[in-house]
C-alpha cells in the first residue's frame, strides 16, 4: 500500500518589480521517497551576481544529499544534507563581507509522514499553529540572532511531529511588517493549505511594489467523503497577475479536489447481482463447498499417513538390526588397525598386499582389456578427473563470489556508520559520534580477522575512524617543526637540563654540566655564559629571579647568575634536590609546593636574595598528587590526572577537569603566563602538548612523535611560538597551527 503523506504543502512567492535581491521557494521530492519532502525558503536581501548560485546550490546539493542519502534514517539524512550544503557553499560565503552575511536568510523543512525537521540561518520564522494557539518555533529574529558562520551555514537542527490538527507556516521576516501573528493564525487555523495561501496572498498584495514575500504552508490533508463512483477534477483557480510562479522541482501533481456526483442509472436497470445481499449468498456457498471437499479427502489423507508412518519404522527396525550385526565387524576392524599401526611387520605386510591389488587391478585395466575398452576406461577417468575439478572450482568460485557478497554489505554498513558519525560530530553531537565510531571499529576489527585479503578497504575505513576520532578530540600534528639548536656535548641527566625565557630571551640551561647558555633563534646557535671564572657549580633546576636574573637551585644554596653582566650571586637556600618538588616563579617570588606537609610555599625575593620560607595557603588543601606548578598572579597546580587547581590569596579558587578523552601520562610539564589566556600542558608519554583556555575548553591537541622525548617548554615573548626541549635538541613549535 503507498504511503500517503499526512499533511500537505502549498508555497507562494509575492514579488514586485521594484523589490532587490533573491528570494526563492523550492518544494522538492522524489519518486524514491514518495513519503518524504523538502521545502526550502531562501532570501538574500542584497543584490549580487553570485545569489543565484549560492541559492541554487544549496538548493540542488540538499536534494541531492537528502534523497540519495546512504541510510533510511531521515534525520540522519537530513543532518547529513546540511553538511554537505555547508561544505559546498563554504569557498564563496568566506569572500563575502560581514555585513552581506547578515543579508542572507533561509529555513530549511524536512517533512517524513508526520516528522518535521528544520534548520534555519538569519531571520525566518517558522509559525506552528495549534489548538488556536501559534509559536514561533525557530525565534532567531531580535537583537540576539546570530550573524552567519560562513564556514558552517547551518549550525542546528529543531525536529518535531505535526499532528491531524497542526499546521505550520514558514514566512521571511517582510511578511510580518505586514500581517499580524494573529492573522497568519486565523488563516493557517480556518482554511486548508491552499486557501490559506490564498488569502494571505490576498493580503500582501497591497504592499508597496519594493517588498517581496516568500510563504509556505503546511496543513493537515483533508479526504471529504465520496456518496457515489465518479470522481471529477477541478482546475485551481489562476495566481494574481503581480506573482512569479517559481519552478517547482516536486513530481507530486497539484492537490485534486473531490466533489459529490448523483448516480444517474435507472433503478431498474441495476443487475441484482451487484447487491451485497447477493455476494453474501455466493461467499457462503463457497464456503460450505469447500468444507464439503475436505469431509471426502480427510479420510485419505489419514491412510496415507498412516502407511508412511508404518513405512518409516519398519525402516527404523531394519537399521537398527544392521547396526546391532555390524558393530562386531566394526569392533574387528578397529582392533585389526590399531594392531597393523602398532606392528611394522604386520603394517609391511599389509601395505604389500594393498601395493599388490592396486597393482594388479591397474594391470588388468590396461593390459587384459582390448585398446577399446583401455581407450573408453582412460576416457572415463579424464572425464571423472575434468568433472571433479569443474566442480571443485565452481564450488570455490561460489564460495568467493559469498564471501564478496557478505564483506561488501558489511563494509557498507560499516561506511554508513562512519558517515553517520561525521554528520553527528558536524552537528555537535559528540556523544552519538563517539558511540558510533566504537561500534565501527569493533566491527571493523572482526571484519579484519574474518577477511585479512581485503586489507585495502578495512585500512581505508580504519584510517576514517582514526581521522574522525582526532577530530571530535581535537588532535592535530604538529606541522611546520623546526630544530633550532642541538645542544653540544649531549646533556647526562636529562632531569637537570631545562629552558628558561627572561624578557625577549631564551636560555638554556645543564646543571650537571655546571652549562646556561643563551639560545641565537635567527642563527640557531647556542651561546654559552662566560661564568667559568665565576664559581659556577652543578644544580639541579634553574628559574626566572627577575628581568635579567636566573636562580639556579642547588643543594642549600641558590646561585643569582646576572645573564647581561654575566655574574653569580650565591645564598644559603632550603633546597633539598632529594624531597624537592618542581619551582615556578612570579613577581621576583619562588613558588613550590610540599606533598607531605600539604603546603604551597613562596620565597620572597628580599634584596640580593630571598626570604625564609612562608606558608602560602591558609587552607588545608590535599596536594600529595600534584605534578607541577606556575604561576601567573593565582597559583597553578596540576594533579596526576591532568585536574588543574586554581588558588588565589591563598586559597582554592575553582578547578578545571581534564578535558581530553584519555588520561595523561605519568609526567606533565604546566605552562602558562600572565599575558596569556592559555594552559600548555606538555604530555611526552602520550607524545602531545595540549592547549587550554583559563576558562576549562580544549582548544587543541597538537602531537608529535619527537614530544615523546619532551622534559620541558617555554613560550618566546610574543606568545608566536612554543620551545620544547627533548633530549639533545630544542625545537620551534609555531602556536598557530
Amino acid at each position: 500500500m503507498k504511503h500517503t503523506p499526512a499533511h500537505e504543502t502549498v508555497t507562494r512567492i509575492i514579488r514586485q518589480s521594484g523589490s532587490p535581491g533573491s528570494l526563492h521557494v523550492f518544494e522538492l521530492s522524489h519518486e524514491r521517497a514518495a513519503d518524504k519532502r523538502l521545502i526550502l525558503l531562501v532570501e538574500i536581501e542584497v543584490s549580487d551576481k553570485d545569489n543565484e548560485g549560492i541559492i541554487e546550490s544549496i538548493a540542488h546539493e540538499i536534494e541531492q544529499q537528502f534523497f540519495n542519502a546512504p541510510t533510511k534514517e531521515t534525520e540522519y539524512a537530513f543532518e547529513n544534507a546540511l553538511a554537505k550544503a555547508n561544505i559546498r557553499v563554504k569557498d564563496i560565503l568566506l569572500v563575502k563581507p560581514k555585513n552581506w552575511l547578515n543579508k542572507i536568510h533561509i529555513v530549511v523543512a524536512a517533512l517524513a509522514g508526520s516528522e518535521i525537521y528544520l534548520a534555519s540561518v538569519g531571520s525566518v520564522h517558522a509559525f506552528l499553529v495549534h489548538h488556536e494557539k501559534i509559536v514561533d518555533v525557530l525565534k532567531t529574529t531580535g537583537p540576539t540572532a546570530p550573524s552567519p558562520n560562513p564556514a558552517k551555514l547551518f549550525t542546528n537542527i529543531i525536529t518535531g511531529k505535526l499532528g491531524p490538527d497542526t499546521a505550520m507556516v514558514l514566512v521571511n521576516e517582510a511578511v510580518l511588517d505586514y500581517l499580524s501573528v494573529e492573522r497568519i493564525r486565523k488563516c493557517a487555523e480556518e482554511f486548508d493549505s491552499q486557501e490559506a495561501i490564498e488569502a494571505l496572498t490576498e493580503f500582501l498584495g497591497r504592499a508597496p511594489s519594493n517588498k517581496q514575500f516568500g510563504l509556505a504552508v503546511i496543513s493537515p490533508v483533508s479526504y471529504p467523503a465520496v456518496q457515489t463512483h465518479a470522481v471529477v477534477q477541478k482546475i485551481p483557480q489562476a495566481r494574481s497577475d503581480n506573482q512569479i510562479h517559481e519552478p517547482r522541482r516536486s513530481t507530486a501533481q497539484e492537490p485534486i479536489e473531490l466533489d459529490t456526483v448523483e448516480d444517474t442509472r435507472d433503478p431498474e436497470k441495476i443487475d441484482a447481482d451487484d447487491t451485497p445481499t447477493a455476494l453474501n449468498e455466493r461467499f457462503e456457498a463457497s464456503g460450505q463447498a469447500i468444507q464439503a471437499f475436505f469431509k471426502k479427502v480427510t479420510p485419505a489423507a489419514q491412510n496415507a499417513l498412516t502407511v508412511l508412518l508404518s513405512f518409516l519404522a519398519k525402516l527404523l527396525e531394519g537399521i537398527q538390526r544392521a547396526f546391532k550385526r555390524g558393530t562386531p565387524a566394526l569392533v574387528a576392524c578397529t582392533k585389526t588397525t590399531l594392531a597393523t599401526i602398532k606392528n611394522s611387520d604386520t603394517r609391511t605386510y599389509f601395505f604389500r598386499r594393498i601395493k599388490n591389488a592396486a597393482g594388479n587391478a591397474v594391470y588388468r585395466a590396461t593390459h587384459a582389456q582390448s585398446k577399446k575398452r583401455q581407450l573408453a576406461g582412460v576416457g572415463v577417468i579424464v572425464l571423472i578427473i575434468i568433472f571433479t575439478i569443474s566442480i571443485s572450482i565452481g564450488l570455490r568460485d561460489k564460495k568467493q563470489e559469498s564471501a564478496t557478497t557478505s564483506f561488501e554489505t558489511t563494509i557498507s554498513t560499516i561506511e554508513q556508520k562512519i558517515n553517520e558519525a561525521e554528520a553527528s560530530l558536524i552537528y555537535g553531537n559528540k556523544i552519538k559520534s563517539q558511540a558510533l565510531l566504537a561500534e565501527t571499529q569493533a566491527a571493523l576489527a572482526e571484519l579484519a580477522q574474518e577477511f585479512p585479503n581485503q586489507e585495502d578497504r578495512i585500512t581505508a575505513a580504519h584510517n576514517a575512524i582514526t581521522l574522525l576520532k582526532d577530530k571530535a578530540e581535537k588532535k592535530q600534528a604538529i606541522t611546520h617543526i623546526q630544530t633550532i639548536a642541538t645542544v653540544l656535548p649531549t646533556p647526562i641527566g636529562l632531569n637537570e637540563t631545562g629552558l628558561v625565557q627572561i624578557q625577549n630571551s631564551l636560555f638554556f640551561y645543564d646543571g650537571v654540566q655546571e652549562k646556561i647558555a643563551s639560545l641565537d633563534v635567527p642563527n640557531k646557535l647556542l651561546l654559552s655564559l662566560s661564568l667559568d671564572n665565576q664559581g659556577l657549580s652543578s644544580f639541579t633546576t634553574a628559574l626566572e629571579a627577575s628581568d635579567t636574573e636566573i636562580a639556579a637551585l642547588a643543594k642549600d644554596t641558590v646561585l643569582l647568575i646576572d645573564t647581561s653582566r654575566e655574574t653569580i650571586t650565591k645564598q644559603q637556600f632550603p633546597f633539598d634536590p632529594a624531597t624537592a618538588k618542581p619551582f615556578a616563579s612570579y613577581g621576583r617570588n619562588i613558588y613550590t609546593f610540599n606533598t607531605e606537609t600539604n603546603q604551597i610555599i613562596r620565597y620572597r625575593r628580599a634584596g640580593a636574595g630571598f626570604t625564609s620560607a612562608q606558608n602560602w595557603l591558609t587552607q588545608e588543601y590535599e596536594l600529595a598528587t600534584m605534578r607541577d606548578i606556575s604561576v601567573d598572579g593565582f597559583v597553578y597546580l596540576i594533579d596526576s590526572q591532568g585536574t588543574i587547581h586554581i588558588f588565589l590569596r591563598g586559597i582554592l579558587s575553582k578547578t578545571i577537569p581534564w578535558p581530553a578523552q584519555d588520561l595523561p601520562g605519568s609526567i606533565l610539564k604546566l605552562y602558562t603566563r600572565e599575558d596569556i589566556n592559555i594552559f600548555y600542558v606538555l604530555d611526552s608519554e602520550r607524545t602531545r602538548i595540549l592547549k587550554i583556555t583559563k576558562e576549562g575548553s580544549l582548544q587543541t591537541q597538537l602531537t608529535a612523535p619527537i614530544l615523546e622525548k619532551a622534559t620541558d617548554l617555554t613560550m618566546d615573548a610574543k606568545g608566536e611560538n612554543i620551545y620544547v626541549l627533548a633530549g639533545d635538541k630544542i625545537y620551534q613549535i609555531p602556536v598557530a597551527q
